[in-house]
């Protein structure tokens, strides 16, 4: 017979007797038994139950209030400064919202119109920038920095919060980061001209050859001698890759044949890194004399990038060659959706040139708007940037000049051991200051003007003349459509008339091109490093 497993039963035989055959002469053991025995012991209860299943509905409302005040906070924290602008997909939407032509959201008119910056002005408007700086040493210049906007009319006063905010929301800190120097035009040529004759060759500052590169760029302003007239953007297109095995592979290869399918007779030229590198040494050498005044040319600036990533090089190269040849550059992950004819040009200009119209000389996009945007800096380096995976200029160009000069200043100014910011360096960030100092000094306008540039694009007329300026601007869908709306607002999709090409963001620039590295095919012997063809 088994022993019985719970402590509570008598031990004892005698007990167990009892236990199974209990007798009046025993009842009395028994219940002395059971009092010392039995107390221990207490049966559930169906309140025990209530009183649990009460409990864990407590703990379950307290966990729910919890959830609760976190995703309130979280709201709070999201729209805190963001000056009621409610994006699509938010948590918290609003019935009565405004969509603008843009596509953007807004929570009123009023809130819209409390947001926007000034209007695009047509003409120039001089008056409405005042230069604020300090007078250079010789008593001369003035080293202009524009903080502070005037309105449309010169009647208009400076009211209280442009002074202390600068052109917009974001206030002078960001208005800094767009390195505006000068609003004069003619400082503005003369910096330029003492760049090439400092740090170009001899030819590119030749004032008897009509075709170097200082006459080319004099073309584009109103000086009383001209001995050039402004050039369209010839049909030439140029690319680089680390080698010419990864710009004819794959995805990228489709990509390439997409602009050569959509523009007949383009001449394309690509690059791959050591061709590049050959290529910059034998434009860009300095003459014996300039040699032996000791003087910094562009070869020193490029050899400062010398072990350093070489997206650093690519970025510089595709300035030096469009300021240098004239034509289109676009990454090698851009694929064409139109024509570079129809870049940029409102619909239906193409098929029927209106009387005085004129090709551009430069054609460049908008890569982001985000001028309302509090938190812009963690996706670009401006509010406003223009795109820099592709664009096209004519030869000598302005904006291509300074573009290589801002580049050139900064890469003089490295350390061996100075850790280098590619977007600050040689990326969009001195791309978009390089075009909006142009349309300031040229057109009297600054970055806040270009904020939702129409599908039609934007271009300069002279409203007296009507002559059209030289410069097109594209707008946000042209170069990036089919964008989220909350990332990009005012994109459209790729089937939009207003988009031009699609960039695919392949990121190769980021993780596939070190610049320490030399590819084992660029070492190999009688291998072509640039490959020129004509659709």
């Amino acid at each position: 017979m088994s022993t019985a497993p719970y402590a509570l039963l008598p031990s004892s035989a005698d007990d167990a007797a009892r236990h199974a055959t209990p007798t009046s002469s025993s009842s009395s053991a028994w219940r002395s038994w059971s009092t010392r025995h039995l107390s221990r012991v207490r049966l559930p209860r169906w309140s025990d139950q209530i009183e649990k299943n009460y409990r864990w509905r407590g703990y379950t409302k307290l966990c729910l209030t919890g959830v609760m005040y976190v995703m309130l906070l979280l709201l709070v924290v999201q729209y805190a400064g963001d000056s009621g602008a409610i994006r699509r997909g938010a948590l918290l939407q609003v019935q009565h919202v405004v969509e603008d032509v843009n596509g953007e959201i807004w929570p009123s008119t009023a809130a819209r119109e409390r947001l926007l910056p000034p209007r695009v002005v047509v003409g120039q408007p001089w008056s409405r920038l005042e230069k604020m700086g300090t007078p250079s040493e010789d008593g001369g210049e003035y080293d202009v920095i524009v903080t502070r906007y005037l309105g449309e009319t010169e009647d208009l006063p400076l009211v209280d919060i442009q002074i202390h905010h600068g052109l917009s929301i974001h206030g002078h800190g960001v208005d800094a980061k767009y390195e505006y120097e000068t609003s004069d035009l003619g400082v503005y040529l003369t910096t330029l001209e003492t760049f090439i004759r400092d740090h170009l060759p001899t030819r590119d500052s030749d004032e008897d050859d009509p075709e170097s590169l200082i006459n080319e760029m004099r073309a584009y302003f109103p000086l009383r001698e001209q001995r050039n007239e402004k050039k369209s953007i010839p049909l030439k297109l140029f690319r680089t890759g680390k080698t010419l095995d990864t710009l004819m592979k794959g995805k990228k290869l489709n990509y390439f044949a997409s602009f050569n399918r959509l523009n007949p007779g383009l001449n394309t030229t690509s690059h791959c890194d050591a061709a590049a590198d050959k290529w910059v040494r034998q434009r860009f050498e300095l003459d014996k004399k300039q040699k032996a005044q000791d003087e910094k040319g562009i070869v020193d600036a490029w050899d400062s990038l010398h072990d350093r990533n070489s997206v650093l090089k690519a970025d510089f190269w595709r300035y030096l060659i469009v300021a240098s040849e004239g034509g289109w550059y676009v990454d090698e992950d851009v694929e064409a959706i139109r024509p570079f004819a129809e870049w940029g040009l409102p619909q239906g200009v193409v098929e029927k040139r209106p009387q005085g119209f004129t090709e551009a000389s430069l054609v460049v996009g908008i890569e982001a708007d985000l001028i309302h945007y509090p938190t812009w800096a963690k996706r670009d380096t401006r509010p406003i940037q223009i795109v820099q995976w592709g664009f096209g200029s004519a030869r000598g160009h302005p904006v291509m000049i300074d573009a290589i000069r801002k580049v050139y200043n900064k890469l003089v100014a490295l350390t061996p051991d100075e850790t280098v910011q590619i977007l600050e360096t040689t990326g969009p960030a001195p791309w978009t200051s390089a075009v909006f100092g142009w349309l300031l000094a040229r057109n009297g306008l600054t970055w806040v003007d270009f904020h939702g540039v129409p599908f039609s694009g934007w271009r300069y007329q002279d409203p007296e003349t009507e002559e059209l300026g030289d410069t097109r601007v594209m707008p946000l869908t042209a170069m990036t459509p089919g964008k989220p709306r909350q990332l990009y607002p005012g994109s459209r999709g790729r089937d939009h008339y207003a988009s031009m090409s699609v960039h695919h963001f392949q990121g190769s620039w980021r993780n596939k091109r070190p610049g320490h590295k030399t590819t084992a095919s660029a070492k190999r012997p009688g291998r072509p490093g640039i490959r020129s063809t004509r659709a």
